[in-house]
């Protein structure tokens, strides 16, 4: 993720570079349940690495790449992924993932916040 180790007007540019890619996922969602219609597709389940990537790394940052309010698309098809039951063997635990990115970030020595 663009934003991670950024700071000030850099990460604040990084954040709308991600944010105008997004708006072409979120764009593609509109009406339907998964990116390929009402069934679970080779795009969902690649975008699915991004997806939980980086909802989860935007939490360790503490900086809103994907706020509800501008994304209720991917938002709603997160909850869809997550009603799959290969999705969800797939996901790592949340904490067991969110230490894992701090971890990583820390061998880096890029500071969350």
């Amino acid at each position: 993720m663009k934003v991670v180790g950024k700071v000030g007007e850099e990460r604040d540019l990084a954040v709308e570079a991600t944010r105008d890619l997004l708006k072409l996922l979120e764009k593609e969602l509109v009406g339907k349940d998964f990116f390929g219609g009402e069934s679970l597709g080779y795009v969902d389940i690649v975008a699915t690495l991004v997806a939980f990537w980086l909802m989860r790394t935007e939490e360790v940052v503490g900086v809103k790449v994907v706020p509800v309010e501008m994304f209720p698309e991917i938002h709603r098809w997160v909850k869809n992924l997550l009603d799959v039951d290969v999705i969800k063997k797939c996901i790592p635990p949340e904490d067991e993932h969110l230490n894992y990115i701090r971890a990583r970030m820390d061998r880096l020595k890029l500071k969350p916040v």
